[in-house]
C-alpha cells in the first residue's frame, strides 16, 4: 500500500504533466490538413494613419491561431523605435507595446513577413506592411530633388 505522501507526489506529477502538455504550442489534431495561409484581419493603427499618438500600442488581429514564437523573427520596425518594445500574443492577435514614446513627426514602417506562422506552420501569404506617422504627414518614401555632380551617374 502506498503512503499518503507518495500518492500526493504521483498525483502532483500527473497534474503537472497535463498542464505542461496543455500549454504547449501545437495545432489541434484531427480533421482535414490545414494548408491555408493565415490572414491579417485588421490592425490598429490602420495602415497610412497620421497623427498617431506617441504612446500608441500596435494591435494586429489574425484569422487563426498563430505560433507566438515566430513573431520576433518575422517583425521589423523602421526606423528603430527610441527604446525596445514588447510583444504579447493571445494566439489570434499580436500586441506591440513600446517601452518609450515614439518620435514626434516620424513615419514608421512595420513589416511582418512570411516567417509569422499559424500552428500548422503555414506562413503569411505575403509580407504585411503597416505605415503610420506620428505627425500630420505620411512620408511617401520617395526621393525628390536634383542630382548635382557628374553627368555619368
Amino acid at each position: 500500500m502506498m503512503s499518503r505522501s507518495t500518492s500526493s507526489i504521483i498525483l502532483t506529477l500527473i497534474l503537472l504533466a497535463l498542464i505542461w502538455t496543455c500549454a504547449s504550442e501545437r495545432a489541434i489534431t484531427g480533421g482535414p490538413e490545414d494548408e491555408t495561409a493565415p490572414q491579417i484581419l485588421y490592425s490598429t493603427p490602420e495602415n497610412e494613419s497620421v497623427n498617431v499618438d506617441l504612446t500608441t500600442t500596435i494591435f494586429i488581429k489574425f484569422s487563426e491561431q498563430m505560433k507566438k514564437s515566430t513573431f520576433s523573427a518575422a517583425l521589423q520596425i523602421w526606423p528603430r523605435p527610441p527604446a525596445d518594445y514588447e510583444l504579447k500574443s493571445d494566439w489570434t492577435s499580436l500586441k506591440i507595446t513600446f517601452n518609450e514614446p515614439l518620435e514626434q513627426d516620424e513615419t514608421y514602417l512595420l513589416t511582418l513577413d512570411k516567417n509569422a506562422q499559424d500552428l500548422r506552420g503555414n506562413g503569411l501569404e505575403s509580407t504585411y506592411i503597416l505605415a503610420f506617422s506620428t505627425g500630420a504627414d505620411l512620408n511617401s518614401g520617395r526621393l525628390t530633388g536634383y542630382i548635382h555632380g557628374s553627368k555619368a551617374i
